[in-house]
């Protein structure tokens, strides 16, 4: 869970920082890691808009899409941090 909110919350270059800290992770894990964080995402636009946060809505549905439909390889950053 630790690796899912950092990919969610987490800038690259503070996702870079913590992972390699964490000391590393395998391919399965990664795509475990960024299906977790779309979810969370997804969770959290619906309460941002019950609760009349716009940024933080603006900020969820952002992580959404960058962590569920964007068409990039398959494990975009994680592949620079995958041991």
């Amino acid at each position: 869970m630790d690796l899912a909110l950092v990919h969610t919350a987490s800038p690259g270059p503070a996702r870079a920082a913590f992972i390699q800290a964490y000391g590393g992770v395998d391919v399965a894990r990664a795509l475990r890691v960024r299906g977790v964080g779309a979810r969370l995402s997804g969770f959290l636009a619906p309460y941002a808009a019950a609760v009349g946060r716009p940024a933080l809505l603006a900020t969820a549905l952002v992580g959404w899409v960058e962590r569920s439909i964007r068409r990039s390889t398959p494990l975009g950053f994680w592949r620079s941090v995958v041991s």
